[in-house]
This record gives C-alpha cells, sequence and structure tokens, in this order.
C-alpha cells in the first residue's frame, strides 16, 4: 500500500521554494528595469524623450528612425569593425595570457599563493573605466593617436 506522494523528477513546490523564488524575482526585477527603459527609449523620438511624466511605452507605437539613423552612417561600420577587432585581440590576450597564470595558481604551491590569489580576486572591484580613463590621460599626455592599433 504505498502511495506516491510524488513522482521522483517532479518539483516539490513548498513554501521555502516559493520563498526564495519570489525573492530572486523581487531581486531580479528592479535590475532589469534601466535594460527596459532604455530599450523603450530607444524607440521613441527625441521630443518623447524629453517629456514629463516619462512614458515606458512610446506613444505612437516608436519609431525606427533612431536605428536608420545610425546605420545609414557611413562611419559606423568603421566603429563596429574597430570594436570586433579590439575586442577579439583582448580576448585572445586574455586566453594566452590568463590560462597558463590559472594552470600555475591552481596546480603549484606558491610560497604566497593565496595572497597572489586574492589580490588578484581583489582586482575585479576595481571598475574598468577607472582604468581606462588613466589609459586615456596617458595617451593623451603623450601625443599619442587614438587609433585601433594604439588601443
Amino acid at each position: 500500500m504505498s502511495q506516491v506522494l510524488h513522482h521522483p523528477g517532479q518539483r516539490r513546490w513548498t513554501p521555502r521554494t516559493i520563498g526564495w523564488l519570489l525573492i530572486g524575482v523581487v531581486v531580479i526585477l528592479p535590475s532589469l528595469l534601466p535594460l527596459v527603459w532604455l530599450v523603450s527609449t530607444s524607440f521613441k523620438t527625441y521630443i518623447q524623450t524629453q517629456t514629463f511624466p516619462p512614458a515606458l511605452v512610446p506613444r505612437g507605437g516608436g519609431t525606427l528612425a533612431n536605428f536608420t539613423g545610425i546605420f545609414s552612417n557611413p562611419l559606423t561600420l568603421g566603429y563596429i569593425k574597430n570594436s570586433a577587432v579590439i575586442t577579439a585581440i583582448v580576448m585572445a590576450l586574455v586566453m594566452v595570457l590568463s590560462l597558463p597564470a590559472a594552470y600555475g595558481l591552481a596546480r603549484f604551491k606558491l610560497k604566497n599563493g593565496r595572497d597572489l590569489q586574492f589580490w588578484i580576486i581583489s582586482l575585479r572591484i576595481l571598475p574598468p573605466m577607472a582604468v581606462q580613463g588613466l589609459f586615456k590621460v596617458v595617451r593623451a599626455a603623450w601625443c599619442v593617436p587614438d587609433t585601433p592599433v594604439m588601443v
């Protein structure tokens, strides 16, 4: 006389599971609002972006004029190409340099290995734009052109 309360592969919705789900929704939804606002604003005209009170949904169904304006500019393709080239180069450099370093830190015992690992992890707190701003100031002081090769 065995009764099966639930199937083995089926999720049980306990109050604890529902609570964690609600906490996740409460945390994630506010973080998505800026992205929703950004996408919504991209479909508005300039006058609609300046109105008060602001509206989340563009009146009149929105417009694609912003996108056609950007992509009809002949320089846009060059900007996208530069970004793609720099991204590929940086990604390749990171893989070539960081994978052997990570393997070495994980495999070998170093005298101050824990301190080095903590220092590397703590660098993730530093905003990348703070470093980029410093490099831009140095390039300007040295009169280095802002080309993909120099970036």
